[in-house]
C-alpha cells in the first residue's frame, strides 16, 4: 500500500475490529499499517469481508486479533482479483456467462438507479443511436468503471465454473456470496482508480 492509501487503511481496519467488538487505539493502527504494508488495498478490502463473513458464522469473536490473523485470512481468499486485461476470463456462451451477464446488468441498473453518476457520465441516448460515437459518448471513468465491473463478473462466471458439481450446480447462498464478495471488489478498484 501507499501512504495515500492509509485513510482507506484505517477505515477498512475499523470495519474489522468493529466486526469483532474489539477496540482500536492509534498504536494499534499503527503497527497493523506496518505489518500489513505489503497487501493491496484492494487485497485488504477483499480479507475484510472475508473476515466478517467468517466472525459471522462464530458464536463468539475471537479472544485475541492479530496481524497474523490477517495474513492467514489473506491465504483462505478464494477468489483472486482479477488478472491484468490479456489473461481476464472471456465470454465463454456458457449458462454461468449468460446468469453473470444477467446478474451485472441489475446490478449496473440498481446502482444506477440509486444514483445516476455512480459510475460517471453514462452515455446519452443520442450517443447511443449514432453507432459511430466512441463508448456511446459515456465518459472515460463511466467506461473504466463498466470494464472493472465485467472483469468482476467475469472472474465470478469464472468461479462458478470451478465450483460446480457434475451436474453444473452451484448453491444459490454460494453464488450470492460470490457475486456480492466480487462486486465488492469491483467498488473498490473503481474506489481506487478514481482516487489514483
Amino acid at each position: 500500500m501507499q501512504d495515500g492509501d492509509r485513510k482507506a487503511f484505517d477505515e477498512i481496519l475499523a470495519e474489522i475490529f468493529a466486526a469483532i467488538d474489539k477496540p482500536l487505539g492509534e498504536s494499534q493502527r499503527s503497527v497493523f499499517w506496518k505489518g500489513l504494508h505489503d497487501l493491496g488495498l484492494v487485497e485488504f478490502a477483499r480479507i475484510r469481508d472475508l473476515m466478517v463473513l467468517d466472525f459471522r458464522q462464530r458464536e463468539e469473536p475471537p479472544r485475541k486479533f492479530t496481524i497474523a490473523d490477517i495474513w492467514a485470512a489473506k491465504r483462505k481468499l478464494r477468489a483472486a482479483a482479477p488478472a491484468p486485461e490479456s489473461e481476464v476470463p472471456r465470454w465463454t456462451g456458457d449458462e454461468w456467462d449468460m446468469v453473470a451477464n444477467r446478474q451485472l446488468l441489475g446490478h449496473i441498473a440498481r446502482s444506477i438507479a440509486r444514483d445516476p453518476q455512480c459510475y460517471g457520465k453514462g452515455p446519452t441516448v443520442r450517443g447511443l443511436k449514432n453507432t459511430t460515437t466512441p463508448n456511446a459518448d459515456a465518459s472515460p471513468g463511466f467506461v473504466r468503471a463498466v470494464n472493472t465491473l465485467v472483469a468482476f463478473k467475469n472472474q465470478w462466471a469464472q468461479l462458478m465454473r470451478d465450483s460446480a458439481d457434475a451436474e453444473n450446480c452451484v448453491p444459490g447462498t454460494e453464488q450470492r456470496q460470490c457475486w456480492d464478495h466480487c462486486m465488492r471488489m469491483a467498488a473498490d478498484a473503481i474506489a481506487l482508480k478514481r482516487a489514483a
